[in-house]
């Protein structure tokens, strides 16, 4: 699963086919982490990859598998499209 973690605003302008937006500065983040599936791969971005770092820590930590794409751009040149 591809999770944008940039804000509602941003993710609106622009996102990664098939990503849901996930926003890191949402104080709830930490309660949508843990209502995700456990048993699924999670891979994460963000613009410039600094929100998608801290993010990545948090969801580790709260025993989920993540990948850390780290910027949008990152995204794009790896081969996924924009939606």
């Amino acid at each position: 699963m591809v999770l944008d973690v940039r804000t509602p605003e941003e993710f609106s302008a622009g996102h990664v086919a098939d990503a849901t937006n996930l926003n890191f500065e949402s104080p709830d983040f930490a309660t949508n982490v843990a209502a995700l599936d456990k048993g699924a791969t999670y891979v994460i971005y963000c613009r410039s990859g600094r929100r998608s770092a801290l993010a990545a820590e948090q969801m580790a930590g709260a025993g989920l598998t993540v990948l850390d794409a780290g910027a949008m751009q990152n995204m794009l040149d790896a081969g996924y499209q924009l939606g």
